[in-house]
């Protein structure tokens, strides 16, 4: 019953919502455009030329086909606010939202980048929020990378655009997803009235004998109420703080993040260390994630860790990986084997990023810095095999499927052909033709 009624209020969403993201919308806010509350237009003068790029973007659509080459310049190392300008512009000019002309005239993997990094990131958030909650089946790690990364202001955003664009609230859509631990864990940051940023030192030293005793100190479990209840009631600077000064109280010397992802493992554990990591350690922590082991990665999760987070928090994920994870995120792009086009559009985004955005300076918390932390659910690539190609549970599956039906058809082959050979054989020696 609870799957028809979902699949039900699925489609009644689908046919009274737009069907893309950042879909236009009219208004107040902007023709063409869904923008922030209280947006204004940046002042760009001597850095970025908006009508030479207005009409760098038209001439690369115009006629028959469309040169994406000519459009990732542009798109790919353009802040997002310059892009809102931009669709500004393009719109005063062509009379037509630049967003709906890149999916008129773009397709397949290009598409979904142009689309991503001109939307707003308000209106991006909640798109993959819903892409999470509609259908059968929860993705309930995109919600944990959409919701728990949000501070007050960017969440009443993402409701607003949600809202603008599904017949049902967003935080309603949650909770019928969710259930227990893990939806308190999401309201927390659906309520948008946790603390704004800042250390409470005050409440330090309790809410580490708090943290203690729901973790280590426990004998048999953890105490999640009383983590959570920490959660709705401390700001994001504050919970990262935490997690670095529990080594003061770990008799193991563990962040908390360390310690509560060796008692766990699920979505619940991953809410956690998103709570206590921060928007940037979360982000680096999921782009790592995407790519270890896998030469090819998971070209959605990777693209969503990519483009949902701001130009200043994805450099500093940059940044974390490239210290505490050893890992240098261009070099990494470059050596894909696979996804050409997206490829080559992923790697001037993140150059663009790691040149032009200003880092938000959030040090190292996963670890204690000397050695990178590791997931103990993410299995560790070969020792001096970064290079060799790594397949997933799924690819190796896949591949062994292929393998074996390759198998089959060639050992059927064969038969047959003993078989008309030995047939052919006994008609000689009885005397036929």
């Amino acid at each position: 019953m609870q799957s028809f009624l979902h699949n039900l209020e699925s489609k009644v969403e689908h046919k009274l919502s737009e069907p893309h993201v950042g879909a236009p919308a009219a208004g107040a806010d902007g023709p063409g455009q869904f923008f922030r509350k209280g947006y204004q237009p940046g002042n760009w003068a001597g850095k970025y030329d908006i009508q030479a790029d207005v009409t760098a973007v038209y001439n690369a659509m115009k006629g028959v086909g469309t040169r994406e080459r000519d459009l990732l310049p542009i798109i790919c190392e353009r802040p997002n606010a310059y892009l809102q300008d931009l669709r500004d512009a393009y719109h005063k000019t062509h009379h037509m939202d630049l967003l709906t002309r890149i999916r008129i005239e773009t397709s397949g993997q290009h598409q979904r980048m142009f689309e991503a990094l001109v939307t707003v990131k308000p209106e991006l958030r909640a798109h993959y929020i819903h892409e999470a909650v509609s259908g059968v089946g929860t993705n309930e790690m995109l919600l944990v990378d959409c919701l728990l990364t949000c501070n007050n202001a960017e969440m009443d955003e993402v409701k607003r655009a949600y809202k603008h664009h599904h017949a049902v609230g967003m935080q309603a859509r949650v909770d019928f997803d969710a259930s227990g631990d893990f939806q308190k864990l999401l309201d927390a940051a659906l309520a948008g009235s946790r603390p704004e940023d800042g250390v409470h030192q005050e409440y330090v030293e309790d809410d580490l004998i708090t943290l203690f005793n729901a973790t280590e100190g426990k004998t048999i479990g953890t105490d999640e109420k009383a983590i959570i209840h920490l959660i709705e009631h401390r700001s994001k600077d504050h919970l990262v703080h935490l997690n670095d000064a529990y080594k003061r109280k770990s008799k193991k010397g563990r962040t908390f993040v360390e310690e509560i992802t060796a008692k766990q493992h699920g979505y619940k554990e991953r809410a956690f260390v998103a709570y206590f990591l921060g928007p940037v350690g979360w982000t680096a922590f999921r782009i790592n994630m995407e790519l270890k082991g896998h030469v090819k990665a998971d070209w959605e999760g990777l693209l969503r860790s990519l483009l949902m987070p701001t130009e200043d928090e994805l450099k500093g994920a940059i940044r974390i990986l490239r210290e505490h994870y050893k890992v240098d995120l261009h070099e990494r792009i470059n050596h894909f084997f696979f996804g050409g086009e997206l490829k080559e559009a992923m790697a001037r985004y993140v150059k663009f990023v790691d040149t032009n955005a200003r880092d938000t300076g959030e040090r190292d918390i996963v670890g204690d810095g000397s050695q990178p932390w590791v997931d103990p659910s993410i299995p560790a690539p070969e020792q001096g095999h970064a290079n060799k190609l790594h397949l997933s549970r799924n690819q190796k599956i896949g591949l062994a499927v292929g393998i074996g039906a390759g198998l089959a058809v060639l050992g059927a082959g064969i038969g047959v052909g003993i078989y008309e050979h030995n047939n052919h054989q006994q008609q000689q020696q009885q005397g036929h033709p």
